[in-house]
């Protein structure tokens, strides 16, 4: 749906393995587990001629069993990850001292370098599982993704990229409706996302489940 892809690679998850969320049988898709190490360490004085065998391993032939192709494949985009990420430098100022700041502070400075790049996953580094103290951790939690975001759009605009980036902000799970006698919630089946991106208007989409119509498990 994306069309043609231009860049190394069309996906990436700033993970130790891309999310299957961002797989795709005609773009590459590779990870980055920490958004500033994204190359390799190699012994000094042995760069040039490990990344040569690397190289070369990285080449396909047509008769390669599918295994290795994907092997080849992989190598191949890590060196595409490397290449990628060695002239981004520091990260820019403005957003807070955390992993998820530094995590969108490095997908604006790829987004600016790589415009081809279509797709980034991030794994938001909080804990939102909230089985106790549950008003307390997610006023922490709400915080600290509201300062990395704010920071992340006011990056986006100062390089002219906001109008077209959009953000999708999701969880694998949801919560239950009662209180769980610690100040929580326990795993539900209820769940909400959030977008923004360009020409949103509507400040809702779909209905909202009923708190006060629960099934047998109280979902």
């Amino acid at each position: 749906a994306l069309g043609t892809v231009a860049a190394p690679v069309g996906g990436l998850s700033i993970a130790s393995a891309p999310s299957p969320l961002i797989l795709d049988a005609d773009a590459r898709t590779a990870a980055a587990a920490d958004a500033y190490q994204g190359q390799f360490a190699f012994p000094d004085g042995q760069a040039d001629s490990l990344r040569r065998a690397l190289a070369a391993m990285a080449q396909s032939d047509s008769a390669d069993a599918p295994l290795l192709r994907m092997a080849r494949h992989g190598l191949d985009g890590t060196f595409a990850i490397h290449d990628m990420c060695a002239g981004l430098g520091d990260p820019t100022n403005g957003y807070p001292a955390s992993d998820l700041g530094r995590a969108l502070a490095f997908t604006a400075q790829l987004l600016g370098a790589q415009p081809g790049l279509r797709v980034v996953h991030i794994p938001v580094p909080l804990d939102f599982d909230t089985h106790e103290a549950q008003p307390r951790k997610q006023a922490a939690n709400l915080t600290a993704i509201d300062a990395a975001l704010d920071a992340f759009l006011k990056d986006l605009q100062t390089r002219g990229l906001a109008a077209s980036t959009a953000i999708m902000a999701t969880s694998e799970f949801g919560r239950r409706v009662a209180e769980n006698g610690s100040l929580g919630s326990d795993h539900g089946a209820a769940n909400t996302l959030f977008i923004v991106a360009p020409g949103m208007r509507a400040p809702m989409v779909g209905t909202p489940p009923a708190l006060d119509r629960l099934d047998d498990d109280g979902n």
